[in-house]
Formats: C-alpha cells, sequence, structure tokens
C-alpha cells in the first residue's frame, strides 16, 4: 500500500472510531498514534486532508543545487554507483558539502526514481578459453613474495 493510501485509511479510521464515540486516548492507542496527531486528523473536513496530501512536500534537499549535475551523469552513466557519484561531486564542485554517503545514496535514490533511470549493471563477459597444446599457454598467480 502506497503512502498516500494509508494515510487516508487512517485519517477515515479516526473518524469513524470517533463517530462511535470512542475517545482521543483510546483511539490513539488503538492506531499507535500520539493523541495530538489524533486531534488533528480530527479537526480537518475531507477535502482540505486529501489537499494537504496531494501538494508535494516543500522541504528543499541539501543537494537539491546539484540534482542537474547528478541528473545528466546519470542519464550517460546509467550504471554509476552512488559512491562514484560522490566522488564525482567533490570532485566538481569545491563547496560541496560534508554529507553522510547514506545521503547522497538517498539522493541518487530519488532522482533514478523522479526520472525513471534504473541502475543497469554490465555483467562481465567472459568465455572459456580454447584448449592449446602443450606449452603454448601459462597461467599466472600473482600472490604473495616472501
Amino acid at each position: 500500500m502506497n503512502y498516500y493510501l494509508s494515510k487516508l485509511m487512517t485519517y477515515h479510521e479516526v473518524h469513524r472510531m470517533h463517530r462511535e464515540g470512542i475517545s482521543i486516548r483510546r483511539i490513539s492507542e488503538h492506531l499507535g498514534l500520539n493523541w495530538r496527531t489524533v486531534k488533528k486528523l480530527l479537526s480537518k473536513d475531507d477535502r482540505s486532508y486529501q489537499k494537504e496530501l496531494e501538494a508535494p512536500p516543500s522541504k528543499k534537499k541539501l543537494l537539491d543545487p546539484y540534482r542537474d549535475f547528478v541528473k545528466e551523469k546519470l542519464s550517460l552513466y546509467n550504471d554509476t554507483s552512488a559512491a562514484q557519484m560522490h566522488d564525482w561531486l567533490r570532485e566538481h564542485y569545491p563547496d560541496f558539502p560534508q554529507v553522510s554517503p547514506k545521503t547522497v545514496f538517498n539522493f541518487v535514490q530519488d532522482i533514478r526514481a523522479e526520472f525513471n533511470i534504473p541502475k543497469e549493471v554490465s555483467t562481465r563477459d567472459f568465455q572459456m578459453v580454447a584448449e592449446l597444446p602443450y606449452g603454448e599457454q601459462a597461467q599466472v598467480d600473482f600472490g604473495f613474495y616472501n
């Protein structure tokens, strides 16, 4: 179930329970919500709550100024990892803020979802080498030297 539907169902469940005469405290305990959240849901009508849910979130992200750069790089190189993108951002922007790699990962994932850029991991092409006569082929193992 998506975010929008779960919020809408919670809203209607709170109103149904309130119409049945159940107290705000009991509703909050039953649904696992804070009592202030229950009061806030009860104070809204259907239309205003639906408009609130449909409105896009207004919170700006810290990495929004780099959105075009990330989108362009992902479009060109769709198998780019978030760690590689983090390195590119630090190389190209000296003023890039000190953020966690997880922040960059989440930002890259959001851009992939928003612009429908799937991560296509290229597989390594290999095949068995044809059997050659004795002495024409060697295998070297670069191991540890004492």
